[in-house]
């Protein structure tokens, strides 16, 4: 469930670095929602404090709200492109940091008696070159496949590590089923006996607990906070903490920045299923 950590508060530091009521305003990729609500608990709530509850507006929405100073702090993907000329445009230089793995999960229904898929068959499923189940060991059925919008955190990471150094498919023109949340793409998947999409494995976890939705091994390995954190989990990936380079040494969102990487949020990352991860890398 979101916002699950409400017991860590070690040295009793966490109740005072925000205890003026400065606590920053956060966004987040919808991935990480349940992690920014646990830290937001953790700062805030468990201690009486004030501040703004945390947004979600999505990997794009978030990196166009660091751009636009809507927001102070944020954890994201990597940014692309377009996001690193969207903040160029705006003038709004970057520090970002490593704080956290994470893995891109496939998804289907228990029904299904598929329990493993290699890399080559999950490439052939979203190159409309696999159309049946009977193709990678399933009964005769035709596969249903759910997509994201080429902006969603999900969907690029899906396409960086599926599709590296590939082309990417034309889903629409395949008859693939777009969906605009990755809300919408579990719950449609928990209901199709012969449906696949993907997700990020700590959403699932701390979201989701249905008997009627199945996480498929890839490369018979099973996605996991173990095989995250060995690389043995083919598609693990990584998450940044976000500011503005401008942000003053002793602000609110350089607080919580500097913050990310003690054994505390350590702590509050692992009780949310992410493997801690640390690493400068720092944007101009």
């Amino acid at each position: 469930a979101e916002g699950n950590i409400t017991s860590i508060d070690a040295t009793g530091e966490m109740g005072q670095l925000f205890a003026d009521g400065d606590f920053p305003v956060m966004d987040s990729s919808t991935a990480r929602k349940p992690v920014t609500a646990g830290i937001y608990t953790a700062f805030v709530s468990n201690h009486g404090h004030e501040g703004a509850e945390p947004l979600c507006s999505t990997t794009h929405g978030a990196w166009l709200n660091i751009a636009d100073r809507k927001v102070d702090i944020a954890l994201l993907a990597a940014p692309t492109q377009e996001e690193l000329e969207y903040l160029d445009e705006r003038g709004v230089r970057i520090e970002m940091k490593l704080y956290g793995g994470d893995g891109l999960v496939f998804i289907g229904n228990a029904e299904n008696p598929v329990q493993n898929l290699s890399r080559e068959q999950i490439i052939g499923i979203y190159q409309g070159n696999i159309t049946n189940w009977n193709e990678v060991g399933g009964p005769d059925q035709p596969i249903t496949v759910y997509y994201r919008d080429d902006q969603s955190g999900s969907q690029r990471l899906f396409e960086k590590m599926v599709f590296k150094g590939l082309e990417l498919p034309d889903y629409e023109k395949l008859g693939f089923a777009y969906m605009d949340e990755m809300s919408t793409i579990v719950d449609i998947v928990m209901n199709e006996p012969y449906a696949i999409g993907y997700s990020i494995m700590t959403y699932l976890d701390d979201v989701y607990d249905n008997e009627e939705l199945k996480v498929f091994a890839v490369n018979g390995v099973v996605p996991s906070a173990d095989t995250v954190k060995d690389s043995s989990y083919p598609y693990h990936t990584q998450g940044y903490v976000v500011i503005r380079s401008d942000e003053p040494k002793n602000s609110p969102a350089r607080r919580l920045y500097d913050w990310f990487g003690t054994p505390v949020s350590d702590e509050i990352l692992i009780a949310n299923g992410i493997t801690p991860l640390h690493d400068a890398v720092g944007i101009g």
